[in-house]
């Protein structure tokens, strides 16, 4: 292996799985010392991305305690049993706020809103400082909005928080937000103004092509699509499908790395909308329609989580129980794990050896 020219060796340890290089880490200083180069992290990250050779494994938030599945998506395969993340730090009540290039963002909720980012091959996380909230008056405070997202063309990890408050402690008096944003590598919270919009519910932000997303509303109705650009950390309205219809509620994910938008509608029917050329109207297509069968359940908080390999989709249900569903013949099928509750809360993430402490 010495005698391999340098660019060979990393063009043969970029194809590996990450499940294999954090391995390889321990074999010799030569080794870990590759493996913990920046270039080469961010070349296994690119070439991640580009060929899909890392697919999404399966994070499963069971409460107080993280599961982790090295499920592989698109190759349908997993390991016998699911390992239990042995998490070095302390949180309760977890929530994932999201995932980007193998990082996940967490949040701890008690009396005070912790947030970690982490990446769980690695186990190094980077725990934000404490930024307390102060409000003009007399106020009342709803769940934080929560994103986490990355910027390639400033190369930085960042986490927004948007706080929405009434003043005099009364829900009917009029709304006001803060936004603050957070830089990995810093040392604090920046404010950075208000959002002329008000999310819905407490939904984390969506992460597709360099900005987050979320739905919102004005004094009117349709519900807005409204985006965070993270380089340039500016809001702006993004452009919705036709419907050609209304009576449903809708909600934003990710499949296929493509922004979609999950319509379901009062008679337990769901369309998912896909945005095919990002910021561009004409580019929604209608992936596909589902009509709820009874012995699945209602599709209120349906969540892709990726394609197999033969053309399924996996589903997380309502009940968050995960599901195939094959676009091609309607069919449903039931998705166990053994050894995971059924009300476990999944997630997807690629696997990289980014380390959010060396972020700036």
């Amino acid at each position: 292996m010495r005698d391999l020219p340098y660019e060979i060796f990393t063009n043969i340890f970029s194809r590996l799985s990450i499940k294999s290089l954090f391995q390889f880490r321990c074999v010799c200083k030569t080794w870990r010392d590759l493996l913990t180069d920046p270039h080469f992290i961010k070349q296994q990250l690119n070439r991640s991305s580009e060929t899909n050779i890392s697919n999404p494994n399966l994070i499963l938030n069971c409460g107080s305690n993280l599961c982790h599945v090295l499920y592989s998506i698109h190759n349908g395969t997993w390991d016998d049993k699911p390992v239990k993340l042995d998490l070095p730090f302390k949180l309760s009540n977890i929530g994932i706020v999201g995932s980007c290039n193998g990082l996940v963002c967490l949040l701890g909720f008690s009396r005070v809103y912790d947030v970690i980012v982490w990446n769980p091959f690695t186990r190094d996380f980077n725990k934000l400082p404490y930024a307390p909230l102060k409000f003009p008056g007399r106020t009342v405070s709803r769940f934080p909005v929560m994103g986490f997202g990355y910027s390639p063309s400033k190369d930085v990890y960042k986490v927004i928080r948007v706080i929405y408050f009434h003043v005099d402690r009364t829900w009917s008096s009029s709304c006001s937000s803060l936004v603050q944003v957070h830089t990995l590598g810093s040392d604090s919270w920046r404010r950075i103004g208000e959002i002329p919009f008000e999310i819905r519910d407490w939904l984390s932000g969506v992460f597709v092509n360099g900005a987050l997303h979320w739905i919102a509303i004005r004094s009117s109705r349709p519900d807005t699509i409204v985006s965070f650009d993270v380089g340039n950390e500016k809001f702006r309205k993004m452009p919705q499908p036709y419907f050609g219809d209304d009576g449903f509620q809708s909600k934003l994910e990710v499949l296929g790395g493509f922004l979609c938008m999950i319509c379901t509608y009062y008679d337990n029917r769901v369309k998912i909308w896909v945005m095919k050329d990002y910021g561009v109207k004409e580019s929604w297509i209608k992936q596909f329609s589902i009509s709820q069968p009874m012995v699945i359940g209602n599709f209120k908080c349906l969540k892709p989580l990726g394609f197999t390999k033969s053309g399924e989709i996996l589903l997380e249900m309502h009940d968050r129980k995960l599901v195939l569903y094959d676009p091609e013949r309607k069919i449903f099928r039931n998705f166990t794990i053994r050894g995971v509750p059924d009300w476990s809360e999944a997630g997807a993430f690629i696997g990289t050896l980014i380390s959010p402490e060396a972020c700036s």
